[in-house]
């Protein structure tokens, strides 16, 4: 009878944390079925449209009575079907996905330390130690009372972490509450940064590949990295190259062209990866000798059908078909290299592709076979994966242009510091989630060890989060909209920070 007693009190008392570890061990299998049923239903949607395009025609190669003006529309014109097929097509498990990461789950065995309470900033220096693993620094702001209570009552405060399903194979910790000894939460705040990946160069871009399950880190020319979201892991290429990169807007980035310097052999390659076909890679230009200063190619905008290619080369733009690589034809010529092109964007609407340049700005009209200059304070744009708006700005400037590619409308978006209202904020990159429902801008204020992650909803632009970090340079999003990756220009990490959102909080 003692000994049934001693079992009932021991397996009462262990009762709290064998929960934890079963909810965590569930969380973990329900993400490897969930990251394993994404990749599935992606190949099945992909290769069903796949025969629709091979039946219709509607992507077949350039007949010869055709004119290659003609040519591009219907490639452009395709973009329709590719929505329908592809893009909406997937949607709802997108939305089947956003529901099930936006789960939290108890996470066991924390525990915290207390450092030396700043009263002239009412901040508390907290370590926080996660399943005997995770160690997370924290300064976090609270009243003087609350910090007395915590350096008196330490040992009778209760921590909880909470974790969230998201880029990764499991819960990661995103949200922590302290409980004084009368069960008031003194603490109830967000971890936005849950983990770093260290690299050694993160500096220029981020393209997402293999429908967001993994991510090239562009260098400047360094080295590489291809950032796994499975595995939180970030991989050096073999390869030092200059690269720039750019995907296809439609069905989470199914294809991608990138150009491709090579420092030691001197060659300048447009490569094509179709990531439907087990990474298939199709090399369709090189050129030797190529002088890394003087005429080194740089910029790359792939069409959202993922069927034409637009190249910056040294002294002019030009138009390349995806499946065959065959040069469509020149669209800007310039003296000036500050005219070219720094960022482009499709218009599947009334074909045209915008030409965002260091100084001009231009739109090409397809069947006209000409470009059109236009006035616009942007150096930088972004197209969302549905290609019905696009994101423009320029760099440092605290006002984002979202242009209506249907309706040619532009609404400003003015981005404010909302600690110091007088304070502007200065763009440094932007990204839409993949279902187009969440628009993500970082910002900083001209210091650039201190950065800020603002979401905005794209129905009705409000801003949903805003969250302090140390410094930023590159952002994408994560395949279920939950999470963001941001590359650290200066302490090379990638720092991936989880949002939290609810459906609920979205416009409907």
């Amino acid at each position: 009878m003692k000994f049934r007693t001693i079992l009932v009190i021991a397996l009462l008392l262990v009762a709290p944390y064998l929960g934890a570890v079963v909810s965590y061990s569930q969380a973990c299998s329900d993400i490897a079925y969930w990251n394993k049923r994404f990749a599935t239903v992606a190949d099945s949607i992909h290769k069903s449209a796949d025969k629709h395009y091979s039946r219709s025609g509607i992507f077949g190669p350039q007949t010869e009575f055709e004119s290659t003006p003609r040519y591009i529309q219907r490639l452009m014109s395709g973009y329709h079907e590719v929505k329908k097929r592809e893009f909406d097509a997937f949607l709802p498990w997108l939305g089947r996905m956003f529901t099930a990461y936006a789960q939290e789950v108890s996470m066991g065995s924390a525990s915290f330390k207390l450092g030396t309470y700043d009263a002239d900033r009412e901040l508390m220096p907290l370590e926080i130690t996660v399943l005997d693993t995770v160690k997370l620094q924290l300064k976090t702001k609270m009243a003087p009372s609350n910090a007395k209570i915590l350096k008196e009552k330490q040992k009778q405060c209760k921590l909880r972490v909470f974790g969230a399903y998201g880029i990764l194979d499991h819960p990661s910790p995103y949200r922590y509450t302290i409980t004084g000894p009368d069960g008031r939460d003194i603490i109830n705040e967000r971890l936005p940064v849950f983990q770093q990946i260290r690299v050694i160069d993160t500096g220029s871009n981020i393209i997402p590949r293999k429908n967001r399950q993994e991510f090239w880190l562009e260098s400047y020319g360094k080295q590489e990295a291809v950032f796994s979201a499975a595995k939180a892991k970030a991989t050096l290429s073999k390869d030092h190259l200059f690269v720039r990169g750019s995907a296809s807007g439609l069905m989470s980035n199914r294809m991608a062209g990138r150009s491709g310097y090579n420092r030691d052999t001197r060659e300048y390659t447009l490569l094509k990866y179709d990531f439907t076909a087990s990474d298939i890679l199709q090399t369709y230009l090189r050129c030797k000798d190529v002088d890394y200063k003087a005429d080194l190619p740089k910029h790359s905008g792939l069409s959202p059908e993922g069927r034409i290619i637009v190249q910056e080369h040294a002294d002019s733009t030009n138009l390349y078909d995806f499946a065959s690589g065959k040069n469509l034809g020149r669209v800007l010529k310039y003296k000036n290299k500050n005219i070219g092109g720094k960022s482009y964007v499709f218009d599947p609407f009334e074909y045209r592709i915008y030409i965002i340049g260091y100084e001009d700005q231009y739109y090409y009209d397809v069947l006209k076979k000409e470009a059109v200059p236009f006035s616009l304070p942007a150096t930088e744009s972004r197209a969302n994966n549905s290609n019905t708006h696009a994101a423009l700005w320029y760099h440092d400037s605290n006002t984002l242009l979202l242009l209506n590619l249907k309706t040619k409308d532009i609404v400003p978006v003015k981005l404010k510091d909302s600690v110091n209202p007088e304070q502007s904020l200065q763009i440094r990159a932007v990204d839409f989630s993949a279902d187009d429902r969440l628009l993500a801008v970082l910002a900083g204020t001209g210091n650039y060890y201190q950065s800020y992650l603002l979401v905005y909803d794209m129905r009705n632009r409000n801003l949903l989060r805003m969250i302090s970090i140390t410094s930023g340079w590159r952002i994408a999003f994560s395949k279920d909209g939950q999470n963001i990756l941001c590359t650290d220009d200066r302490s090379r990490n990638v720092n991936v920070i989880h949002l939290g959102i609810q459906p609920g909080e979205l416009s409907r």
